[in-house]
């Protein structure tokens, strides 16, 4: 199973091997997340094919210009 490695630096799939990119996709959108204090987080679709992410970012407050 892939899914607990998805964000690790250059996984990449077994299911898809063919299809471009260098497996640095998701671990850059999940440092940089994580550098704002975000939560990253990644689920399965239920019966589905496919992939949820969610990105949780903290409340600031109102913002004010």
């Amino acid at each position: 199973n892939d899914f607990p490695r998805l964000s690790e630096r250059f996984f990449r799939g077994r299911t898809l091997p063919e299809s471009p990119g260098s497996g640095l996709g998701l671990s850059i959108v999940a440092s940089m997340a994580r550098a704002q204090g975000a939560d990253f987080s990644l689920a399965n679709r239920a019966r589905r094919s496919g992939l949820v992410i969610r990105l949780t970012f903290p409340n600031a407050g109102p913002v004010t210009a």
